[in-house]
């Protein structure tokens, strides 16, 4: 079996969490480790300096919390291959395992002892009037705002075309049923079992009374393009609240499904409304 391990040094203080892996997979497997990570000196790891080249590895595990795995999604997402989250965050609403279960569940993985649970991701392309695009993909949601702190921006969105309203407001959330429980969650938007295939559209602070979010099937495409507001300066779309691209008056962003998903392993058992119930206590 190989596998990759992309652990966070900012979480994992000193490889503290990386090295009870290394342990606890004992040699009964191949390691991969970015050589970023090379200063640490970890022992039974090979250092790989192009993980795109990598040979496929059976399954990647993931140090840190969820922005972490939200980040290694994306840096992996042409490998389609399991990742394995390890929580050393703070919610940890992504990631399976808890630190004090490394042991137990890397021997879980090593037999094969566990499900993979696919979810969809979403691909944003911004169209330039001169005909240049830039595309970003997202497992949680692509975030559209303003990029001044004192105005608002205007939106209009289509669904397929068909358009839905004009916003005026801070900005946009289009969210994966996966994201619905992150900043869609806090902007009022519901939370959506990971198995339906929807598109959630929630508006940031909208300056309209009667402005509730959109659910639209995940084979629609969604479009958006700015208002005369936003004619003198720029926007933004955000991918995970990690990579973006700026947008522009006469610009058009497209959102639809990925045509890559994520590959989560499941080992605990515990289905979506236990993790809900379990990680969302006491702060909804």
């Amino acid at each position: 079996m190989d596998i990759l391990l992309l652990p966070n040094q900012e979480k994992d203080a000193g490889y503290a969490a990386t090295r009870q892996v290394i342990a606890a997979v004992d040699g009964r497997a191949r390691l991969f480790l970015p050589a970023e990570h090379a200063a640490a000196g970890l022992c039974g790891v090979e250092l790989v300096e192009d993980i795109a080249g990598l040979l496929r590895p059976d399954c990647i595990i993931v140090l840190g919390g969820d922005g972490t795995l939200l980040g290694a999604a994306r840096e992996v997402i042409g490998l389609d291959v399991p990742i394995l989250g390890i929580n050393l965050g703070h919610l940890g609403f992504l990631a399976e395992v808890e630190r004090q279960e490394i042991a137990q569940c890397v021997e879980r993985l090593l037999h094969g002892d566990y499900a993979v649970e696919a979810r969809m991701m979403l691909t944003a392309t911004v169209a330039r009037p001169d005909g240049r695009t830039d595309t970003i993909e997202a497992l949680n949601d692509l975030v559209i705002t303003r990029a001044a702190f004192t105005r608002l921006i205007d939106l209009a969105l289509y669904v397929d075309g068909s358009l839905v309203d004009n916003y005026s407001a801070d900005g946009l959330i289009c969210a994966t049923p996966t994201g619905s429980t992150a900043y869609s969650l806090s902007a009022g938007g519901p939370i959506v079992d990971p198995a339906v295939d929807v598109l959630v559209v929630t508006p940031i602070c909208p300056h309209k009374l009667d402005t509730r979010t959109i659910i639209a099937p995940a084979h629609k495409v969604i479009t958006l393009q700015l208002g005369e507001r936003c004619r003198d300066y720029k926007a933004m779309v955000t991918a995970d609240g990690q990579a973006g691209a700026d947008l522009y008056y006469g610009d058009t962003l497209t959102i639809r499904r990925s045509a890559h998903v994520t590959r989560l392993v499941r080992l605990t058992g515990m289905d979506f409304y236990g993790v809900l119930r379990k990680k969302l206590q006491g702060v909804t």
